[in-house]
């Protein structure tokens, strides 16, 4: 996909593109220059690999459980150069049973109204080179968070480098650091103007 632009499109699965029940090398996605606005959610389909570029998310707000970008598990999406903004969430962008790497990403004026913004469960995540900028997370002080990240049993990494965070608030700790055993990285980042209930980053990992 490629130079489109979406806008005030919906179905009523809540989804506009399913992808559903293939191999992961099989399935791999290319989206850019994609510019999204007023619709349901992007991607459906697990084990898939997504990539995209310099595109622009703005101008939504949902009120379905389902996250913004894709619902989709056990994938892998690679998002760089792009803007979120102009958002009011309750599910954050993507399911949080998906490694993710994040990287020249600007995300500013959202609400999440629900879960954390950027939730992940055991795997590793990337976010490198990126802005989050009024965020408000007004959600269930257990869940409200910019970034949840929580590695159950596995051993897996948060890496967060060059990042600025500014202008927010939360509900709960910003960032929130759960799980038996992992690894947390946070280099050459700037974290300022923040309001959140409890301690801006919050490690309740029992090895870390």
């Amino acid at each position: 996909m490629e130079n489109v632009i979406i806008s005030n499109s919906y179905t009523s699965n809540g989804y506009l593109f399913d992808i559903y029940g293939h191999k992961l090398e099989n399935q791999h996605i290319n989206i850019r220059n994609l510019t999204f606005s007023d619709s349901s959610s992007l991607l459906h389909g697990d084990v898939i690999k997504v990539d995209i570029e310099n595109s622009v998310f703005k101008n939504i707000t949902k009120n379905t459980f389902s996250p913004l970008v894709s619902n989709s598990k056990f994938s892998t999406f690679n998002i760089s150069n792009t803007k979120f903004t102009d958002l009011i969430l309750s599910n954050g962008l993507l399911n949080e049973e998906s490694q993710c790497t994040l990287n020249n990403i600007k995300i500013d004026n959202v609400k999440s109204n629900g879960r954390a913004l950027l939730y992940f469960i055991n795997n590793n995540i990337i976010i490198n080179n990126s802005e989050f900028d009024n965020i408000n997370c007004m959600g269930d002080i257990n869940y409200s968070s910019l970034i949840l990240f929580n590695s159950e049993d596995a051993n897996v990494k948060l890496n967060l480098n060059n990042i600025v965070i500014k202008n927010s608030n939360s509900n709960g700790p910003l960032i929130k650091i759960d799980g038996n055993s992992n690894e947390f990285l946070i280099k050459n980042s700037k974290i300022s103007k923040i309001s959140s209930y409890g301690p801006i980053i919050e490690v309740l990992s029992k090895k870390v």
